[in-house]
């Protein structure tokens, strides 16, 4: 497992669920100055984020009016996702008068809107709602019904105690619900920095085993397709701190924080679907999925989360770069077809591009839907030569996807032995398919003689060759190691047998010259 971490990200999407929120509140400091008060804004992606569109509002509890308003466009968080508006005191982003907050009971709203949020035409806006926190004073209205009816329905506005802590408190966030008060505690002040929360008891890491299952999109009707992700892991494995992190190719992205446990089977299904096991909200153009462990629970994979399983499907170098050095699995396609599912084999894990099995056990590449293959191919690149390091199960898996497009991997070629020469490929075996549909591709592809360089005669001039080869090799050996055994019966016969007399006389006479 590794940290999951990001950077250079400066503007939220419009309509992600990953926005802005009320971080941390200071109605009422301590002396009549009251110049410490402040209000905090954070964006949970923790980190460097533009404010462009964002309005922060205060509304008076008792007209329902508001009372003061300011637009952040232009204006950017810190590096950790701050942003500060408060007195002087406390060293803000933006200054605002001391004693501008009111104590109570009064609420503090946040807002995405192209324009200001006042002009909406009611006295408590509601369009583009981020988040709001109501609140009062000891002794004042506790229900303080026509805030709470329209920003935070059905709770009681917080109270900032001044009698809870020494010196002075504040409303602080300590868990990531939008909208609720409870999420909400009475610390000590922390502006720009983690609010002082109680802690939490941390959660434990999650088992081995548990990653993304299959990715891929089901018919609603005949105009509407739905997107799910399947987990699988251990049989009842509870999924507290995990979360689904959801990845469009501007790098925009939505966190699905997930609850409950895997079933019985070890399955977890995310969809649009009565049957599944938690809703997926509705998204945008997607170019990966993340699964990451945070163990706090805040429902947001940030920098102390860890990264459990990642699925790229697209190609989009920035969303490539954007997750390169958190990345398991590439899967080069722009998801064309209905499914990526996991598939494991001997080697690494790879993904295979199916019709959609929720639920159901993926459809892997089986010997039941098998082609056998003895071909000769000639690619139009020519780039296949023996010992050239391109000759192997994975380029014809390559070679094979290119003419077909039907999803095929070096999984499904795992049973096909490959060799190379003089710009031919050479294959025999089985061929491995998911479904019948695609093995009667493979063989439409495999029976094609387009690329085809005459099996049967290759082979057999190939073998001619290679038989007239060794017939002459073979009829030169004999004829050397002949003239050899010759030489040396000559030779060892002189040695042992010496000269008669008439040859030594004859030599003798033929060494003596004549006297004249």
């Amino acid at each position: 497992m590794t940290s999951f971490t990001v950077s250079g990200r400066t503007q939220p999407p419009i309509h992600s669920d990953v926005d802005f929120l009320l971080n941390e509140i200071n109605t009422d400091s301590p002396g009549g100055a009251e110049d410490e008060e402040f209000i905090e804004l954070w964006h949970p992606s923790g980190f460097r984020m533009s404010l462009d569109f964002i309005w922060m509002v205060m509304i008076n509890g008792q007209t329902g009016r508001v009372y003061y308003e300011l637009e952040l466009n232009g204006y950017y968080t810190d590096d950790d996702g701050y942003f500060l508006i408060g007195s002087s005191n406390v060293g803000p982003h933006i200054r605002i008068p001391s004693n501008t907050i009111q104590n109570g009971p009064d609420a503090i709203v946040l807002y995405r809107s192209k324009s200001p949020p006042s002009k909406e035409g009611q006295n408590i806006p509601k369009s583009g709602l981020l988040d709001a926190v109501v609140y009062r004073t000891r002794g004042s209205d506790k229900k303080v019904s026509e805030l709470t009816e329209a920003l935070t329905p059905g709770q009681l506005p917080l109270l900032e105690d001044i009698s809870a802590l020494p010196a002075d408190e504040t409303l602080s966030r300590c868990g990531p619900e939008r909208l609720n008060l409870n999420a909400f505690r009475v610390t000590s002040p922390t502006p720009r920095k983690q609010n002082n929360c109680p802690p939490k008891p941390t959660i434990p890491l999650p088992p081995e085993g548990l990653v993304i299952n299959e990715w891929g999109k089901t018919s609603l009707n005949q105009s509407q397709e739905s997107l799910f992700v399947e987990l699988t892991g251990p049989p009842s494995t509870p999924l507290n701190g995990l979360v689904l992190v959801f990845f469009g190719e501007d790098t925009t992205e939505w966190s699905v924080p997930l609850t409950g446990s895997t079933g019985s089977d070890g399955l977890y299904l995310v969809a649009n679907d009565s049957q599944a096991d938690q809703g997926l909200p509705t998204l945008g153009h997607l170019g990966a999925v993340l699964l990451c462990f945070e163990p706090s629970g805040s429902g947001f994979c940030g920098s102390n989360s860890h990264h459990l399983d990642c699925l790229v499907f697209s190609n989009d170098p920035k969303l490539q770069r954007f997750l390169q050095h958190n990345m398991t699995h590439f899967v080069y396609t722009l998801f064309s077809v209905a499914s990526l599912s996991r598939c494991a084999s001997e080697g690494p894990v790879l993904w295979i591009a199916s019709q959609p099995t929720p639920r159901l056990p993926n459809r892997c590449p089986s010997p039941a839907f098998s082609s056998s293959v003895d071909l000769c191919l000639q690619p139009d690149d020519n780039n296949w030569q023996s010992g050239s390091g391109n000759c192997a199960q994975e380029e014809f898996a390559v070679l094979l996807e290119r003419l077909c497009n039907c999803g095929i991997s070096s999984l499904h070629v795992k049973g096909v032995n490959v060799s190379c020469e003089a710009g031919r490929l050479y294959t025999q075996g089985s061929v491995l398919a998911v479904s019948d549909q695609q093995m009667k591709r493979i063989n439409e592809i495999v029976s094609d003689n387009k690329l085809s360089c005459s099996t049967e005669q290759e082979r057999l001039v190939h073998g001619a060759g290679s038989s007239v080869a060794l017939q002459v090799g073979l009829v030169l050996a004999a004829l050397l190691l002949f003239a050899l055994g010759a030489a040396l019966f000559v030779f060892l016969y002189k040695k042992r047998r010496p000269a008669d007399y008439l040859s030594m006389q004859l030599s003798e006479q033929a060494e003596t010259p004549l006297d004249l």
